[in-house]
């Protein structure tokens, strides 16, 4: 892994910036048990199932895990804060039936295989994603179900968006001599605010997403992994459900069905819709996903050439908001628009050395972040 990993990062810090709020447990339990759900596994299932996770984090999705008593449920790290948060809720009794291991994803062994892996928010932002990605899914039994998570620059886009303003935001911390982390922490929780159901902590999500120096690439879509494990594992579910599937199941005669290319297809009619939560239209020509795809590629390298050289070149800030407003247009999203106008005017102000910076409809701008991918190891 590069110097960028999750691994090296945590461990810089000595902490693991994943926690989810648990004061409601069973809200927390519902939103888990929806998620798998939609990917095809029930808990009937799971509570039957030889369950392997990697990169656990905090444990607190492993909780749900846990509490449904799986045949097996191991949880894999290769972060020490990560273990030290896991070890601890073992101890306080929440991960009764798990095994905890300290290891990478690429030198991890056992001696068998299982019915469920998972691998949540681990692959998009690795030095070889491809490499990691089938490390993991490895550990998969023959017709049992992997899990992992994609992303790509067009679902990062309200993000990348706010990490472009940390070089800034350090800048006018520095010049009202305020601590810079707690001035983002201020600024950005009056964005997280105005994101329904958020679950995670506003000092956690600006450590993990802002601070956090990112790959020059992160993206790893749901059509990247899809290539990746075609020769071995099938499409199976997503969240969220972008494919529908017209074939009558008598029709389906074959061992794999052309699933792969049916949902890689489906995905790129759907790519646009991930820019924001707020999208209504569900599906786009190719044409107009390209077009926004390059446009957030190119998005993604401006911020690469801000975060870089630890810059705040508002000709680079305007280049940006010319290209999110053509986004908008191809679209035809309205709030994108106004969000972008925001954006520009909250620069602005940053710009002028003003830590009340008003971004207007920017702060309710959020895209869809990362998607879920199910995948059945073929016979």
């Amino acid at each position: 892994m590069s110097s960028k990993s999750f691994i090296s990062f945590y461990e810089g810090i000595d902490e693991i910036p994943v926690n989810q709020d648990l004061h409601n447990l069973e809200l927390h339990f519902n939103r888990r048990r929806a998620l798998y759900s939609d990917l095809g596994l029930p808990e009937a299932l799971l509570s039957r199932a030889d369950i392997l996770e990697f990169g656990p984090g905090s444990g607190d999705n492993a909780i749900y895990l846990d509490s449904l008593s799986p045949r097996s449920l191991t949880l894999v790290d290769g972060s020490l804060p990560s273990i030290r948060s896991l070890t601890q809720k073992a101890l306080e009794g929440s991960l009764q039936a798990a095994s905890i291991v300290h290891s990478n994803i690429e030198t991890f062994e056992c001696n068998n295989f299982h019915d469920v892996v998972l691998c949540e928010g681990l692959i998009p932002g690795q030095a070889d994603p491809v490499k990691v990605l089938r490390a993991a899914a490895r550990h998969t039994k023959p017709g049992g179900v992997f899990v992992f998570t994609t992303a790509c620059h067009v679902s990062l886009l309200s993000e990348v968006m706010r990490r472009s303003l940390h070089p800034l935001l350090c800048e006018v911390a520095r010049s009202h001599q305020i601590d810079s982390l707690e001035f983002e922490i201020s600024f950005f929780d009056k964005h997280l605010s105005r994101l329904r159901h958020s679950s995670r902590f506003t000092r956690d999500w600006v450590l993990d997403c802002i601070v956090h120096p990112w790959a020059d690439r992160f993206e790893f879509n749901v059509a990247d992994g899809i290539v990746a494990l075609a020769h071995d594992f099938e499409f199976y579910s997503s969240n969220p459900r972008f494919m529908s599937d017209w074939r009558w199941y008598k029709s389906k005669t074959g061992p794999c069905n052309n699933m792969n290319a049916l949902a890689s297809e489906q995905f790129w009619n759907t790519r646009p819709v991930y820019l924001s939560t707020r999208s209504q239209v569900t599906h786009y020509s190719k044409g107009v996903s390209v077009r926004v795809s390059k446009l957030s590629n190119d998005i993604y390298e401006i911020h690469n050439q801000l975060r870089s050289k630890n810059d705040f070149n508002i000709e680079l800030y305007n280049v940006m908001v010319e290209k999110a407003m053509k986004i908008a247009e191809l679209c035809k999203a309205k709030h994108i628009s106004e969000a972008m106008h925001g954006y520009s005017r909250g620069v602005g102000m940053l710009l002028e050395k003003k830590v009340d910076a008003d971004f207007g409809e920017f702060a309710s701008f959020w895209g869809r972040g990362q998607s879920y991918i199910s995948m059945l190891r073929k016979k």
